[in-house]
């Protein structure tokens, strides 16, 4: 049955600074049941850059999902997510080219798509969040993206969001069991600071499927929201359901009392109709820890009170008797000692969550990330009112999951399993875009593995026109285990099975048969190992031997007497020579690679061997041919380090030398040129940032019609750049334009400027007719000059541009002195 949802209800409102930076779609009040995509954006950098942000990533990921690449039946998973937050980057890269002003703008997303196939993607970057809610139960909440800055000797949390310079990650998560009923939630920061956990279990519980009632929950929360948060508030609501078929007359009668029973709500409870979550009705419905002890009904001890019957209802002797005073005494201290001795032995949840935490804290520092991670896992399960800690205790998760999958991934890096090493980097991505070393690994296994399978399809090649199908399958095979979706592949692997008259195998089957690849050789798909069965040896049945064990109070058995016996004559086979064991083998291999220089493949003949037989002298070996490797490894990314820095390409030269250093950790050499590489980097840097100031400056100046000032800024552009062309075509606009502005001036306008400016009466009206004539090109520089001394305190901006107007005709004042 086809998922449907009821009419949605949202709102997007401005915080204290009263400048909304927050987006959302569809927009407020034209949402229907039949809308299947909902956005909220949260806008950072300010109200002229912050706007801006959210309004482009909303629009952008709304065109992916409705124009550009539209979901229908295919799944809006985290790869298709991925690819609309790509298109949302190159939209901001756009408006940032047309807008230089606007660097720095920043927005995070959440979305929730509703599928046809009856799934719905609850999708995030940032700190925007979605929730699955069912029955005052949150079924799934997503987890905000943060970065951590190293700031001044201190860390700062930031929010990780979409900026257009800097690539971020999505994450994305599809739920497929989602029930009539469930509310689905997007939040902006206003919402979050305003609603926790609970608050907003406890509303959304008076939702009775209704959308009169939903829409009573929206403004409620609208209204708490501009009450109590700084921050612009941007939601959704929508819930699921499945519309009944109902009698036209019940129908109508639901209708009218449902309109009856709001109206009531309204006036009992407010605007909105929902109870505003105070501290009597929370406690009622949040979850807490109950820490006195449960006990069936209890019977009330009345003392002192004289009863007529010798017996109460309880059977004690009546309550004036000295023993019964001292029995009630007695029961009373041990409730009082009962309950002290439980509180003092039960732990609060603030407790038990700063022990998980502290024990996350430990194995952290000992590099035990499994523990670590369980740690904090624990941690965030704790149920607590004051949540405000879980920030940092998911922040401290994400970085053990990261350096897990990173030492995972070094030390399959280290043994070179390099396609299993690149999935894990690939994984720390996934949590940290932002790891710039990780990044620079894959790029460095993606090279090498792109070029072992150049090289491993070219030996195929080679064998293949030798007709040798057999060896050219095994090359086939080992270069699709790098690269696992060719087909290309796939069909020369199958053309060797039916020249060799062997069934085709599916891609699947063929990828599996490639992971099982290692040094011991090669193995066809669901082949079974030929195992030599044990030897046989025959004893005649007339000799009996008692061959149990004799119990431990029992003395052994003697040997049985020796009595001619008929024994079956044996029949001698000729022996065959022993062939080398398996170990031996790869042994003698591993040392032959290893004289010929091939660590490579003596490393793994020595790998092979250990598994089957533990030895001190195979871990040496090991050892050693890993040193050599990595020295190897060391020399090569040194030598392209070496290259590229005399290249001038210090961005390529850096990310060598790094490389090299996690072969040889303690090199100072590429310690140093690394510092040197960062210095080049940061020196280009600032020529490129100085370089685009000029051209900016030049530009504004030529569009006023200053064209000696964005003259002068061109030619000082021309020493940060080798590609002069374009600047030169400027410079001689700028001269053009000069020289129009020079010969436009008639003699009689000039006649006027000498008048006005003779007997040195450079005064406003001067400078006004030579500027409104466009003279001032054409008045003698030194005269200019002067205009500009007189102009000086009255007018700075004019004195400046006769001052610039005098330099480029090489005028200087120390010059006339001299002279």
């Amino acid at each position: 049955m086809k998922l449907t949802i009821q009419t949605p209800f949202g709102f997007s409102e401005a915080g204290k600074s009263g400048n909304n930076e927050d987006a959302i779609y569809p927009n407020v009040g034209t949402a229907q049941p039949e809308s299947r995509l909902f956005i909220v954006c949260d806008g950072i950098g300010g109200a002229h850059k912050g706007k801006a942000a959210s309004q482009i990533v909303c629009n952008a990921f709304k065109e992916y999902f409705t124009e550009i690449n539209p979901p229908k039946k295919k799944k809006a998973g985290p790869l298709y997510i991925n690819e609309a937050l790509r298109y949302a980057e190159r939209k901001m890269q756009q408006h940032l080219q047309e807008f230089p002003d606007k660097h720095g703008m920043r927005s995070s997303v959440a979305l929730i798509y509703f599928g046809d196939n009856n799934q719905v993607t609850i999708a995030w970057a940032g700190t925007a969040r979605g929730y699955h809610i069912r029955e005052k139960k949150i079924l799934y909440k997503t987890e905000d993206h943060l970065v951590t800055l190293r700031e001044r000797g201190e860390n700062t949390v930031i929010p990780r969001a979409i900026s257009g310079l800097d690539p971020v990650w999505a994450s994305a998560t599809i739920i497929d069991k989602a029930e009539p009923g469930d509310y689905f939630l997007l939040t902006t920061q206003g919402v979050s600071e305003t609603f926790d956990e609970r608050n907003l279990k406890y509303l959304l519980s008076q939702g009775d499927g209704t959308d009169d009632t939903n829409e009573a929950i929206a403004e409620k929360m609208k209204e708490l929201c501009g009450q109590n948060s700084r921050s612009d508030s941007t939601m959704y609501l929508i819930q699921a359901g499945q519309k009944k078929a109902v009698s036209t007359t019940s129908a109508n009668n639901k209708k009218n009392n449902a309109g009856k029973e709001v109206k009531e709500t309204l006036a009992t409870t407010g605007a909105g109709g929902v109870t505003t979550p105070t501290k009597e009705t929370t406690d009622k419905t949040a979850i807490v820890v109950d820490k006195t002890p449960k006990s069936t009904t209890r019977k009330t001890i009345q003392v002192g009170k004289i009863s007529r019957n010798p017996k109460d209802s309880s059977g004690i002797p009546d309550s004036g008797s000295p023993g019964k005073a001292i029995l009630a005494a007695l029961l009373i201290l041990l409730l009082v000692g009962a309950a002290l001795a439980y509180k003092y032995t039960t732990s609060k949840p603030e407790d038990i969550f700063l022990g998980h935490v502290e024990k996350g804290n430990l194995s952290l520092q000992k590099r035990d990330y499994t523990n670590a991670i369980a740690a904090f896992q624990d941690a965030l399960a704790v149920k607590m009112e004051d949540t405000s800690a879980f920030t940092n205790v998911r922040q401290k998760l994400r970085n053990a999951k990261e350096q897990m999958l990173i030492q995972q991934g070094d030390r399959m890096f280290r043994d070179e399993k390099w396609v299993q090493a690149r999935n894990k980097y690939r994984e720390v991505l996934g949590i940290n875009a932002q790891n710039g070393p990780i990044r620079q690994k894959i790029d460095y296994i993606g090279n090498m593995l792109g070029n072992l399978k150049l090289n491993l399809l070219t030996k195929a090649d080679s064998l293949l026109k030798l007709e040798k199908f057999d060896d050219a399958k095994r090359f086939l095979y080992e270069a699709l285990y790098i690269d696992q979706k060719n087909e290309d592949i796939l069909a020369l692997i199958n053309d060797c099975n039916s020249k060799l008259e062997k069934t085709e195998v599916t891609l699947d089957l063929a990828v599996q048969q490639a992971i099982r690849f290692d040094s011991l050789g090669y193995q066809e798909p669901k082949q079974v190992l030929e195992v030599d069965p044990p030897p046989v040896t025959e004893t005649p049945t007339e000799v009996a031997q008692n061959t149990s064990k004799p119990k431990p109070d029992e003395k052994p058995l003697a040997p049985p007497l020796e009595s001619p016996t008929y024994t079956k004559p044996t029949v001698t086979t000729p022996v065959k020579p022993k062939a080398p064991s398996k170990y031996d083998k790869l042994i003698s291999e591993g040392d032959a690679a290893l004289g010929n220089g091939d660590f490579s493949t003596a490393k793994a003949k020595f790998k092979a061997a250990l598994t089957i037989e533990g030895s001190k002298d195979l871990e040496t070996k090991i050892a050693k041919c890993e040193s050599e490797l990595d020295k190897k490894a060391y020399n090569k990314m040194i030598k392209a380090a070496d290259r590229a820095y005399d290249n001038k390409e210090y961005d390529e030269a850096k990310k060598y030398y790094e490389l090299a250093l996690s072969h040889q950790s303690d090199d100072n050499y590429a310690k140093k040129r690394i510092r040197e590489a960062a210095n080049k980097i940061s020196s280009a840097e600032k020529q490129d940032l100085e370089y685009n100031q000029l051209l900016s400056e030049a530009d504004q100046a030529f569009r006023k019609g200053n064209y000696a000032t964005a003259k002068s800024k061109y030619q000082k552009a021309l020493q940060y750049t080798s590609n002069t062309t374009s600047i030169n075509k400027k410079i001689a606009e700028c001269n053009r334009a000069i020289s129009q502005m020079e010969g436009g001036s008639s003699r009689k306008k000039i006649k006027r400027a000498e008048k006005l400016c003779k007997s040195k009466n450079y005064n406003g009206e001067c400078y006004a007719h030579l500027k409104e004539n466009n003279m001032l090109y054409s008045m003698d520089a030194k005269l200019l000059y002067r205009i500009g001394q007189a102009l000086e305190t009255r007018d700075a901006a004019k004195a400046k541009e006769c001052f610039t107007i005098s330099a480029s005709k090489n005028y200087s004042p120390a010059k006339e002195k001299i002279k």
